[in-house]
C-alpha cells in the first residue's frame, strides 16, 4: 500500500526587510513503512494547494494564488 500526500510550503515575509518569499507546493508518495518512493518538489510557486484527487497513478491537483 502507497501513501500519497500534498503539502504547501506558504509565503513568509522576511523579519529583515519588506521581502515575501513565494509559497511553493510539494507530492510525495510512500510506502506503508512511510519510506519515501517519490517526490516532486516546487510545483505552482505562489500558489496555494486547495485539493489533490489521487487516481491510480495520477495526481489531479487544484491551486489558487
Amino acid at each position: 500500500m502507497l501513501t500519497k500526500n500534498s503539502t504547501t510550503l506558504s509565503a513568509h515575509w522576511s523579519s529583515l526587510g519588506s521581502q515575501q518569499t513565494e509559497s511553493s507546493n510539494n507530492v510525495y508518495t510512500l510506502t506503508a513503512t512511510m519510506k519515501p518512493l517519490g517526490k516532486i518538489e516546487g510545483l505552482a510557486k505562489g500558489e496555494q494547494i486547495y485539493s489533490t484527487r489521487f487516481i491510480g497513478d495520477r495526481l489531479y491537483m487544484v491551486t489558487f494564488r
